[in-house]
């Protein structure tokens, strides 16, 4: 077998599952986009007394608890037909739909119990005065209350969204505020379908890393069902999901379809910063392909949202704030600055010892920390030449290519949360596929320092001890150790060994079967 035939075989099959997954995903889409409406007309038939069919506990959560069961009902079905084209043949093939309806009912309880007060007892209300803010045509980062402390984007969706809602004949809006429950509404059952997604995208990680269905299934559900940030993230009505679905799309489909993720990740930036950490190793890597198409949807999202570049105010605004960006220091944020901030205050305390010193200690530790990650980057790259002499063939999908992708992927995302200003609790849901990664790669020989750091990341809710609310810094700081470039060397050794075994009687059967 020659490499172009591996190369045109694996193209050839990838499109294939991409075409199957279609017509059901166009299916499901539709389904989806009704049981979010439909909640809306019947609260317009009860305010107008023309339900008599319809009840409610709070009639200003009526809509998330009529989503709540539509949900479901729809998730249940969509579980059988899914099961049913699996024609019922083992447990692995029927286990992993199954625990897709539990972590999605899972999640559904909490966004069927909302009610529209959790606008204003959320960090969304920033999302909401901002939008208000950018339709009056005032700076929307100058709230001293509630700051909008984000890029633009979302405060402008909302603002596009506000009068289309509010002149929709069959919506329920006797006034402009109900036209922002609508916009509330609409964004709680966005975020149920991206926890949704985010599950998926990274159950599929887990497979591509060569997990069986039902382990992956486990520990993708476990990884979801009993972590804090995901809790506090829908909670505080966060964006943090967009995020973590932005960095998921862009390392599944870096390879087949680079556009789409470049735009991902260009999405997430409009959205919050993070994901702009992910060009460093793209282009210490080369990736002209992907830095192209990020570039090309950055700049295609601000040409839109600058009204075709004749209105650049909003984007000037944000720049102006980022001059003198907040660094807050409650023990719960678990940022390098607020950790030596609040060590500080001890001798503070005691002999009045400034403060002015802790920006300095920030910036050399912060330096420390690009010093080990640049370390990691060059031994993962000699070793990734080093497990290049063992692939079976040169291939998008070999795991040596998987190893440096995967891994400068994975120390980005790590390397943000260790250097960022604010990293409060809801923020580390985006270690979510690190943790993974971890799991994975050293399940074998470290299991325990692994579970232990996951652990503190993400299974200890949050509280305000000084030190030990620092947790998740500590925790992320040893998902991060253990997965360093030559511990994990083994483990893709053993998947190339086992490729050269299987893979290239299994295409070559194919192959023959197909000409």
């Amino acid at each position: 077998m020659t490499n172009k035939q591996l190369d045109d075989y694996k193209s050839t099959s990838q499109l294939h599952r991409f075409t199957n997954y279609i017509p059901s995903l166009l299916i499901y889409s539709l389904l989806l986009a009704i049981i979010v409406l439909l909640p809306l007309f019947f609260w317009h038939l009860r305010k107008i007394n023309a339900a008599p069919f319809l009840n409610f506990t709070r009639l200003n959560g009526m809509p998330f608890e009529i989503f709540g069961g539509l949900a479901s009902f729809t998730i249940a079905l969509i579980t059988w037909f899914e099961i049913k084209k699996r024609g019922y043949k083992s447990l692995k093939e029927i286990f992993p739909p199954i625990a897709g309806l539990l972590v999605s009912l899972n999640f559904l309880f909490n966004i069927s119990e909302s009610t529209f007060d959790w606008r204003f007892k959320s960090d969304y209300i920033a999302f909401e005065l901002g939008a208000k803010a950018i339709v009056n045509g005032i700076n929307p980062y100058i709230n001293q209350d509630t700051p909008y402390v984000y890029p633009p984007l979302v405060g402008q969706v909302m603002a596009f969204i506000h009068p289309i809602v509010t002149h929709i004949p069959f919506l329920p809006i006797d006034n402009d505020d109900q036209g922002w429950q609508i916009i509330f509404y609409l964004f709680q059952c966005c975020q149920f379908l991206l926890v949704i997604l985010a599950y998926y995208l990274t159950y599929e990680f887990a497979r591509r890393m060569n997990l069986g269905s039902i382990p992956a299934s486990i520990i993708v559900a476990s990884l979801f069902l009993f972590n804090n940030s995901v809790l506090r993230t829908l909670n505080f009505h966060q964006t943090n999901l967009w995020i973590l679905n932005c960095f998921l799309v862009a390392f599944l489909v870096q390879r087949s379809y680079p556009f789409i993720s470049g735009f991902a990740v260009a999405l997430g930036i409009h959205i919050k910063l993070y994901p702009f950490i992910l060009i460093l190793p793209w282009i210490a890597m080369r990736r002209w392909l992907l830095l192209i198409a990020t570039s090309i949807g950055i700049g295609a999202i601000a040409i839109l949202q600058t009204n075709f570049g004749r209105d650049w105010t909003l984007i000037k605004y944000f720049l102006d704030y980022m001059k003198n960006v907040s660094k807050p220091t409650p023990y719960r944020n678990n940022s390098i600055n607020s950790v030596i901030y609040n060590f500080f205050k001890i001798p503070n305390k005691l002999n009045n010892t400034s403060f002015d010193i802790v920006p300095i200690i920030v910036t050399l530790i912060t330096l420390g920390i690009l010093v080990w990650f640049t370390i990691r980057f060059i031994q993962r790259e000699k070793i990734y030449k080093e497990l290049g002499q063992y692939t079976i063939a040169e291939s998008p999908d070999s795991w040596d290519e998987a190893f440096r992708f995967y891994g400068h992927s994975m120390d980005a995302i790590a390397l943000g949360l260790l250097i960022s200003p604010s990293v409060y609790e809801h923020h580390y849901i985006v270690a979510i596929p690190v943790a993974l990664w971890a799991i994975i790669t050293r399940r074998s020989d470290k299991p325990i320092p692994v579970a232990i750091g996951i652990f503190l990341v993400f299974c200890v809710p949050t509280f305000d001890i000084f030190p030990i609310s620092f947790h998740r810094l500590i925790g992320i700081i040893m998902i991060v150790y253990f997965t360093n470039p030559d511990s994990i060397k083994n483990y893709f050794l053993q998947q190339i060994r086992r490729s050269k075994k299987l893979l290239d009687s299994d295409i070559s059967n194919k192959l023959q079967q197909e000409g």
